[in-house]
């Protein structure tokens, strides 16, 4: 049986950072994730690839050579927005030699009431200053995995139980139909609360607090979806428009621009309205033609002319979403974990995941304060 200092549970951003850390540092480890693709809520559709890519449903194609090898930028269909105070985000992109740029929002705004035609257009607004990544965040991702040691990765390596066997925890994931085990000192779980809560509800170490406490943390935006929209030309900066709408319309409730550069990767995204419950009764097709047609009545029938439309509807994502996000309205996360602090520590185990963040909570910044607050304990104990 393999063995290692310490076992990162998830690949999202939160998982990768301590990976990264601990890399540098000369600690060993090893990083599981259930999914085929790392980066967990940090998702991107390739520009260079086929103006997107698309699978037959109509969703974001998700695959190692699809999206992570050929493609230089991308599309945000996950996270995209970093704060002006994401100092921590901020210095990560830099140091990864990456690039920060505005969010576009010069130009008119529109908004869309209801029971008028005509979306109202209003000039002279002011934007709150957002940042974006220049390559898309997806490349962020990429960026961090070049700088990891890839047979310390474990993709589509499913976490099924984790237990104290001594003063050693003995790790169980399934590869390719087949069990396996590792063991480790330390264990990082580096995942939302409730996923955390449903997938391993059974554990000795889940008592009755802790239970309570990972289940009443809403996963920030795993209900959420949003519809990408690729075009020509950004045709709506040509007529002095942000591209920014708000709407009481539906079925998207809040429009922006998604351009990833002055001269190519032009987009719009929105978020979907439509309660996620709801939404997962419809067709892909429905639902996409509904976006489109809600974007020609704002905008005009140059909507029309697209290249690709993508829907990535978090809801559906079982390894981000549970059924307790899908009937919930979205709201902040929120958690308190001090009853459980010491017990966890004395166990040797460490949440990391952006929700249990102490600022900026369910954001990426809330990802890298969390996954620092987890390392330093954790370098306490080694």
């Amino acid at each position: 049986m393999r063995s290692t200092d310490v076992a990162i549970v998830g690949g999202g951003l939160a998982g990768l950072y301590a990976a990264s850390q601990l890399e540098s540092r000369g600690i060993d480890y090893q990083l599981f994730d259930a999914k085929p693709l790392f980066g967990g809520r940090v998702a991107g559709v390739p520009v260079a690839l086929g103006k997107g890519v698309q699978g037959a449903s109509g969703d974001v194609v998700e695959s190692g050579e699809q999206i992570g090898v050929f493609a230089p930028q991308f599309y945000d269909v996950g996270p995209a927005w970093i704060f002006p105070h994401h100092l921590l985000m901020q210095e990560l992109v830099m140091r990864m030699g990456l690039c920060l740029f505005e969010q576009h929002a010069s130009g008119d705004v529109l908004y869309q009431f209801e029971n008028i035609k005509e979306p109202r257009r209003i000039s002279n607004t002011q934007a709150q200053l957002l940042y974006r990544i220049k390559s898309g965040s997806y490349s962020l991702i990429r960026a961090l995995l070049s700088n990891i040691n890839s047979e310390n990765l474990h993709a589509k390596h499913r976490v099924t139980s984790v237990t104290k066997q001594s003063d050693r925890w003995r790790v169980n994931f399934v590869a390719n139909a087949k069990e396996s085990q590792i063991t480790c000192q330390h264990i990082i779980f580096a995942l939302p609360p409730r996923i955390i809560a449903r997938d391993f509800s059974k554990a000795s170490w889940m008592n009755n607090v802790l239970q309570q406490q990972l289940g009443y943390s809403q996963t920030w935006m795993a209900a959420q979806a949003k519809v990408l929209v690729t075009y020509p030309t950004p045709f709506w900066r040509e007529k002095g428009l942000s591209g920014q709408v708000f709407s009481q319309v539906g079925p998207i409730v809040e429009i922006h621009d998604a351009c990833c550069s002055q001269t190519q990767g032009f987009a719009l995204f929105g978020f979907i309205g439509i309660p996620a419950t709801q939404r997962l009764q419809l067709s892909q097709k429905a639902l996409k033609q509904a976006c489109l047609k809600q974007l020609a009545d704002i905008f005009g029938h140059d909507a029309y002319r697209f290249e690709k439309c993508y829907i990535k509807d978090w809801a559906s994502d079982t390894e981000i979403c549970t059924g307790q996000d899908q009937s919930e309205g979205s709201r902040h996360p929120q958690i308190d974990m001090q009853a459980c602090e010491i017990a966890l520590l004395n166990e040797n185990l460490y949440f990391a995941g952006s929700e249990f963040a102490s600022a900026e909570a369910g954001y990426l910044e809330g990802a890298l304060i969390a996954a620092n607050a987890a390392l330093l304990k954790l370098e306490g104990r080694l």
